[in-house]
């Protein structure tokens, strides 16, 4: 399907081909969808029939399902449907996550409105579709027929402190608070508006709790009683109130089996109302009969209650911390016990779900369609042309990713910031696009597949694939422009980082791992290194990598060419290598092999020789502690797990010394021109044009350096 409709937020269409068989003389039926009705809180029905329309008018033949219809896996199966039309996706019922993931792995279309899926679920319960505002909502509405807690008969100076810096001085007190008087039997109140903190309530007692600083936890437990909640009474209520810093605050009830339960409540500056169900509190370190998944807190079993701050429940800011808390109750929970279904347990489906693979855009964004599809702003009246969405409009955009794929399939087109950008930098280079063709002697690139272009150029290019990267040919002008815009995009995105980190630290120098970055004989498909000719305003060290030098000598010694080009590119910044090791973990052995481990220490050996050399200014090696690693299934370690020296310890013992105490090479009495653009694998092509010429006067003595040619983006 290749309409593209947008209502709130963002639409995204996941499609997986299927064979279909034609016979014939017999017309094929038109392929069939179903429209979910949207008959949950929030939902717009009218949406729902405008999408059917749409859909019908492109040829499939519609039904509706309601919400009930779409939890079903017998009713959402490609034996009966071809494409689900999902509008509001945000608030698709949770119990629905099975039925679609299930439609989508058969090879079903979906067409979905409104992302991101289940950011904010609907779900059934006492018969009917809630919101978990409403669930919330219900609960609020509880009053606890008694207190359990009446701060004006307690004596708070008996309470116990329970913390790990007793030494921190805190104050706690009895207070008189204006805090409302819904606390006991009575529902006028609405709780669903933060109640005044004065006007219209009389004075009641409250706790009232200050800590100097929160170090760990530091909590208030009363003195012992029976507590006697009645059966049924599954609710914990009270009122609470913090500050600016203490925003958080955990209430906890201790199990006559001992079994601790924990609930964390956010806090704002003015009273508000809690009336918390048994599974907002989580167990913390259960005894080993209690805590499991069906398990949860009895109120009619409880011994103990603490209320209070700690670092492993709530969330604080700095400094001085305080609290008051008041009219501590219980209540029955008007759904009984039934539970709501746990609704975090949202898949992981490419563009669709969970939240975080959206970001809100709160900033005035404008959407260009590409040449086969259409924008549907509000009215559903597709368009092509650019549309602009002002601030605050609720959009979302799509997080960015260099490999994103769709349901089970590619997507030749993710980055359309990346190839905007790409586009206009080379029109601003050259003016025009035929312009920039007239320079590169090749077409354009486009950002549409062949059998998708519908006119002999597409407004965003795309960027040159990869083989032409990694292959040199005619498109090497195309290429060194596109090095050149890296540089520039690269570079300004890492000076901009440096700037920021140097506003509140100008004293350090400002760098970060470079990966291949300067290795002049990685040349695959799948990773794209920086040039250290675009870092070279944006840093103050260079910091390569040395997993491109494993092997023997003729292989780490073109770590001497690295440094050579970082001091071409600019030669006052140290060089540091900022991580290098060898795995020497047998996997079939499940130990460190004994030939590898050789190799380590000889690989040691020849890269300190060549850090000599090219007087390089340091190194670090991953890692030190050695040992199977989890996870990574490696030992990179240059010890062994009990401290005791591996072959390659030696090494660093031996060759540190005269790497520290070596002086650095003189300056070089021979440059050797290079030229980037020459060829289109940039610093792979113009180290292999030159290596011959740079090693034969390396091994006859020479003190080896380079200079530009034609530096790149001079022409």
């Amino acid at each position: 399907m290749r309409r593209s409709l947008v209502r709130t937020a963002v639409l995204i269409v996941l499609a997986l081909d299927r064979p279909t068989l034609l016979l014939a003389q017999t017309p094929p039926p038109p392929p069939r969808a179903a429209v979910w009705q949207a008959d949950v809180p929030g939902g717009d029905p009218a949406l729902a029939r405008d999408l059917a329309r749409l859909v019908k008018a492109a040829g499939y033949s519609i039904e509706s399902l309601n919400s009930i219809a779409l939890t079903n896996r017998a009713l959402v199966h490609t034996n009966r449907l071809d494409l689900l039309v999902i509008p509001h996706a945000r608030i698709l019922p949770i119990e629905s996550v099975g039925a679609i993931e299930h439609f989508l792995k058969q090879g079903g279309d979906l067409l979905a409105c409104g992302l991101t899926a289940w950011e904010t679920p609907t779900f059934r319960l006492g018969g009917r579709w809630l919101s978990r505002g409403e669930y919330d909502l219900a609960l609020a509405a509880q009053r606890p027929s008694r207190l359990l807690l009446n701060f004006q008969d307690e004596d708070v100076t008996l309470w116990t402190r329970h913390t790990n810096k007793p030494e921190i001085h805190t104050r706690r007190e009895r207070v008189s608070e204006r805090v409302p008087v819904a606390g006991v039997g009575s529902p006028g109140d609405n709780p669903a508006k933060p109640a005044h903190p004065t006007r219209g309530r009389p004075t009641r007692a409250a706790l009232h709790v200050v800590v100097d600083e929160l170090a760990g936890w530091d909590t208030l437990e009363p003195p012992g009683r029976s507590w006697l909640i009645e059966p049924g009474q599954s609710l914990t209520c009270f009122w609470a109130k913090g500050t600016q810093a203490t925003r958080q605050l955990a209430v906890e009830w201790i199990e006559n089996d001992g079994s601790r339960w924990i609930a964390t409540v956010d806090l704002k500056p003015v009273w508000q109302y809690y009336a918390l169900p048994s599974e907002a509190f989580r167990p913390w370190q259960p005894p080993a009969n209690r805590g499991g998944p069906a398990d949860r807190l009895r109120l009619n079993q409880v011994a103990r209650f603490t209320v209070g701050l700690a670092l492993t429940h709530t969330s604080v800011g700095p400094g001085r911390q305080e609290y008051w808390f008041a009219d501590l109750g219980a209540a029955p929970n008007p759904f009984g016990d039934a539970l709501p279904p746990l609704l975090g347990n949202v898949p992981r489906l490419e563009s669709l779900s969970p939240a975080y693979q959206c970001y809100p855009i709160s900033t005035p964004a404008t959407v260009v369609a590409r040449q086969n599809q259409f924008i549907a702003p509000g009215a559903l009246t597709p368009v092509q042309k650019p549309t602009a969405f002002p601030r605050g409009t609720g959009y979302r955009g799509l997080h960015p990713r260099p490999r994103g794929c769709g349901f089970d399939q590619g997507r030749d087109w993710r980055w359309q910031p990346f190839a905007q950008a790409w586009t206009d930098w080379a029109l601003k280079r050259h003016g025009s696009l035929p312009a920039a063709e007239q320079a590169w002697r090749v077409p354009a690139p486009s950002a549409l597949p062949k059998s998708e272009v519908q006119s002999p150029r597409s407004e965003v290019m795309s960027v040159p694939p990869m083989s032409q990267l990694t292959h040199d040919g005619p498109w090497r002008r195309l290429v060194a422009d596109y090095r050149l815009f890296l540089d520039d995009l690269i570079g300004a995105k890492y000076a901009e980082a440096r700037r920021l980190v140097r506003s509140v630290d100008p004293y350090h120098p400002v760098s970060f791992r470079m990966q291949h970055a300067g290795d002049p004989t990685l040349n695959v498909e799948h990773l794209l290194p920086y040039d250290f000719h675009g870092l070279r305003h944006a840093v103050d060290l260079w910091e390569p990598e040395g997993y491109g030098r494993i092997g023997d000598w003729n292989q780490v010694r073109a770590g001497r060419f690295t440094a050579a080009y970082a001091r071409l590119c600019d030669p006052a910044k140290p060089l540091l290598w900022a991580e290098v090791g060898y795995n020497v973990w047998d996997a079939r052995a499940a130990a460190p092999g004994m030939p590898p481990l050789e190799f380590a220490a000889r690989f040691y050996q020849d890269f300190y020789r060549m850090l000599r050399e090219s007087g390089a200014d340091g190194v670090f090696f991953w890692w030190y502690p050695g040992g199977y690693r989890l996870n990574e299934n490696s030992d990179f370690g240059i010890i062994n797990p009990d401290g005791t020296d591996r072959s390659v310890t030696q090494a660093i013992r031996t060759e540190g010394h005269l790497f520290v105490a070596a002086a650095k090479p003189a300056s070089p009495d021979l440059r050797i021109a290079i030229d980037r653009e020459r060829d289109a694998r940039g610093l792979v092509g113009l180290y292999e044009a030159v290596q011959g010429e740079y090693w034969l006067a390396v091994e006859s003595g020479r003190e080896v350096g380079l200079l530009w040619e034609r530096e790149p983006g001079s022409r």
